[in-house]
């Protein structure tokens, strides 16, 4: 019989089946080398974190108690005089749904700890992202649109004013395995 606690925590997460699979790609110097990659089963969210999840962590103190930290993130936080994440109060990218931006590495550790989750590694988010298939994208091999993604195509300078969007707003944007906004440029 699962817990509560661990049905909760697994609410809005999906089960990601073991397997194996190529991890990296020949596309760019920094994917390499491809090689092959086994897991084990792992929980993944469904969706990345959105600002109404992380905000809890904000509101219930989560920059200022240690118990959440690693002590180089808990230092790295006060030596930075950090409290809240860097975008929190720009309305380009603090709405309830969109996705949690301008976080560390040591501020995303802290809210999966204050959740009772972990960070997924490397391998586990590119395997829940393109599953067995081998897809270039999340969603398939279909180049990226604005249907797919929020995405700057050149970056030219115009398009600089930009701001994140909905973690539901592109339903096409989905994994192998179901979840959405995995495309790291979201």
């Amino acid at each position: 019989m699962v817990s509560n606690q661990v049905k909760n925590q697994l609410e809005n997460m999906i089960v990601i089946p073991g397997g194996t699979f190529l991890r990296g790609s020949n596309d760019s110097p920094d994917e390499q080398p491809v090689k092959l990659v086994t897991l084990n089963d792992f929980a993944i969210d469904k969706t990345p974190v959105t600002n109404q999840q992380f905000r809890v962590f904000v509101e219930e103190g989560g920059y200022g108690n240690p118990v959440f930290w690693a002590p180089k993130g808990w230092d790295y936080i006060n030596d930075n005089n950090i409290k809240y994440p860097n975008y929190w109060y720009d309305d380009h990218f603090n709405q309830d749904d969109h996705p949690v931006t301008g976080v560390s590495w040591w501020e995303a550790m802290a809210f999966a700890e204050f959740a009772g989750k972990t960070l997924p590694t490397e391998a586990q988010w590119e395997y829940a992202c393109k599953g067995k298939d081998q897809r270039k994208y999340p969603w398939g091999n279909d180049e990226p649109t604005f249907e797919y993604a929020n995405y700057a195509v050149d970056c030219n300078p115009e398009e600089l004013n930009r701001s994140s969007t909905s973690v539901f707003a592109f339903p096409k944007n989905k994994s192998f395995f179901g979840c959405f906004i995995m495309d790291p440029r979201n």
